[in-house]
């Protein structure tokens, strides 16, 4: 495990990376995976490496990337969106890339 933020059973989390944003290409470039979320295609990896980068500067995103615990292997994003401290929410967001862990 590397930098893990929280810890379960079969996965953990971690901060996003920059190196991460290669692996997030296919991902948000898929239909079935972005079928429910905000996003605008075609991505490439300069536009995902600034997302990273946004979100770890960022004092109302937080951003993580979800990690097997088996294999140390890199299957999707998780984070906050929009958070206000002061009222206390925020929109929570979840993407699974990887179809196997589906």
């Amino acid at each position: 495990m590397k930098n893990p933020f929280l810890i379960g059973e079969h996965i953990y989390l971690r901060p996003l990376e920059p190196s991460d944003a290669a692996a997030m290409v296919p991902w948000m470039n898929d239909r079935e995976v972005t079928r429910t979320l905000q996003s605008v295609r075609p991505m490439n990896e300069a536009h995902e490496r600034a997302f990273v980068e946004r979100v770890t500067r960022s004092e109302t995103d937080v951003a993580t990337a979800i990690m097997t615990r088996r294999g140390d292997r890199f299957i999707g994003t998780a984070g906050l969106t929009l958070i206000n401290w002061r009222e206390r929410h925020a929109c929570y967001g979840i993407s699974i890339g990887a179809k196997a862990y589906w």
